[in-house]
C-alpha cells in the first residue's frame, strides 16, 4: 500500500542535496539556498510517494501563497522502482492531495533543441509520459538558465487559458529568481500557423482562425517567400513572414487548407511536417491540404477522412477533414489546442457556430468563443 505525504524541510535538503544529484544534472540543480529561502518564504514544499518508509518517488513544487497553479520544480522515480507504474502512481495521487488548487505547470525541454538523437528520444517519452497521465502542451514557451523549455499544464479541475497560466508562471519565476528574472528568464508563447498560397481556400479555415484570435492564440499567416497570395474567394492577403525563416520550434500548429496548390513547393514543407508529427505538435489539413498531407507521408500508420469515410477525423497529432467540415474542422482542432474553458464553453460554442442556435439576449458570441 503506497501513501503520499508532504515532506518537512529537511527531508526536501537532504533529498536535494544527495538523492537528486543523481537524478538531475548538475546544471539543472539550482543552488540550494534558493530552495531554503523559497522554503522560509511559504514558497515551495515537496511530496514523497511511500510505501511504508520506502520512498518510491518525490517531487518539489515552486508555489505562491494565494495563487493556485504550482510549478513543478523537480520529479523523479528511484532508481529501482521505475518501469512499474509508479511514476503515474505518484501523479494520480498528486491529484487527490492537491484537490485544492487547480493544477501544476511543467517544464520540458524542448526535443527541438536536443544536442543529439538519444536526448531528443528521451525528451520526446518524458513528454509523452506526461501527456498519457493528462498533461497538455500549452502554446508558452521559456528560456531560462539557456535552457529552452515547453511549458505543459495538468488540470486537477477546471482548464485555464493561455493568458491566465503565462502570467502564473510569470509570477512564479519572479519569486524564484527576485532580480534576477529580467536576466536569466524569456518568456513568448508559440504561434499557430496556417500556410497559405495561390487560389487556397480561405473560408474553410476562417472559422479556425477566428476562434483561436479570440481566445487569444496567437495565428501567423505564412507562404513560401513570404509573398502576397489572393485566396479563391479573391482577396489578397499579405504573409507575416515567410514559411522558411519560422523556427520550427516556435510552432505551436500548423494549418494547411485546401486549394489546388499548384505553386507549394512540399520539398520546403515536408520535412517540417514530419518534425511537427514526431514532436506532437497539432497539424490539422482539409480538403487539399489532406491531400498533401498523404503525399508527405504524414498520415502513414493514422486514421484520416478516407480511412474512416468520415467528413472529418483526428488521429494522433493530425486532424483532417472535408471541405464541408469545415465548422467541425475549427472545433475539433480547438479541442486538440483546448481552447475551451469547459464543456459548458464547448457546446456553446457548437451550438451557435454548427447548429446556428440563437445566443441569449444579453450575451454576445463574437466577444469569446
Amino acid at each position: 500500500m503506497t501513501r503520499m505525504r508532504r515532506l518537512t524541510k529537511t527531508e526536501i535538503m537532504e533529498i536535494y542535496g544527495g538523492t537528486a544529484e543523481r537524478h538531475f544534472p548538475a546544471a539543472e540543480l539550482k543552488p540550494a539556498a534558493i530552495v531554503q529561502r523559497l522554503f522560509d518564504k511559504d514558497c515551495y514544499e515537496g511530496l514523497g510517494l511511500y510505501e511504508q518508509e520506502k520512498l518510491l518517488s518525490y517531487a518539489f513544487f515552486i508555489k505562491i501563497p494565494g495563487q493556485t497553479t504550482m510549478l513543478l520544480d523537480y520529479y523523479a522515480v528511484m532508481e529501482e522502482y521505475r518501469k512499474g507504474g509508479v511514476g503515474s502512481t505518484f501523479l494520480e495521487e498528486m491529484k487527490a492531495f492537491y484537490s485544492n488548487r487547480d493544477g501544476i505547470l511543467l517544464e520540458t525541454e524542448d526535443p527541438s533543441y536536443a544536442e543529439d538523437e538519444a536526448e531528443k528520444h528521451i525528451r520526446l517519452r518524458r513528454n509523452a509520459f506526461y501527456q498519457r497521465n493528462g498533461a497538455y502542451f500549452t502554446d508558452i514557451l521559456s528560456f531560462l538558465f539557456q535552457v529552452r523549455y515547453r511549458i505543459l499544464y495538468l488540470p486537477f479541475g477546471t482548464k485555464k487559458d493561455s493568458g491566465t497560466l503565462y502570467k502564473e508562471l510569470e509570477n512564479i519565476y519572479k519569486v524564484m529568481l527576485e532580480d534576477g528574472f529580467e536576466a536569466y528568464v524569456n518568456m513568448w508563447r508559440v504561434n499557430n500557423y496556417f500556410l497559405l498560397d495561390q487560389d487556397c481556400c480561405f473560408y474553410e479555415i476562417v472559422n479556425l482562425a477566428y476562434f483561436l484570435n479570440a481566445t487569444g492564440h496567437p495565428v501567423r499567416y505564412v507562404t513560401l517567400g513570404g509573398t502576397p497570395i489572393t485566396c479563391m474567394e479573391g482577396f489578397t492577403i499579405q504573409a507575416d513572414e515567410a514559411f522558411e525563416t519560422v523556427r520550427e520550434g516556435d510552432i505551436g500548429s500548423l494549418i494547411l487548407p485546401g486549394g489546388p496548390h499548384e505553386d507549394l513547393r512540399m520539398e520546403a514543407v515536408t520535412p517540417v511536417l514530419r518534425t511537427l508529427r514526431e514532436r506532437g505538435c497539432l497539424i490539422g489539413a482539409i480538403c487539399g491540404g489532406v491531400k498533401l498531407l498523404r503525399e508527405a507521408g504524414i498520415l502513414e500508420g493514422l486514421e484520416d477522412i478516407d480511412s474512416l469515410d468520415a467528413d472529418y477525423a483526428c488521429s494522433g497529432n493530425v486532424v483532417t477533414a472535408r471541405p464541408n467540415a469545415y465548422v467541425d474542422f475549427a472545433l475539433e482542432v480547438g479541442r486538440q489546442l483546448h481552447i475551451f474553458l469547459d464543456a459548458e464553453d464547448e457546446q456553446e460554442t457548437v451550438n451557435f457556430w454548427k447548429f446556428f442556435k440563437r445566443e441569449p439576449k444579453d450575451s454576445c458570441c463574437l466577444c469569446r468563443v
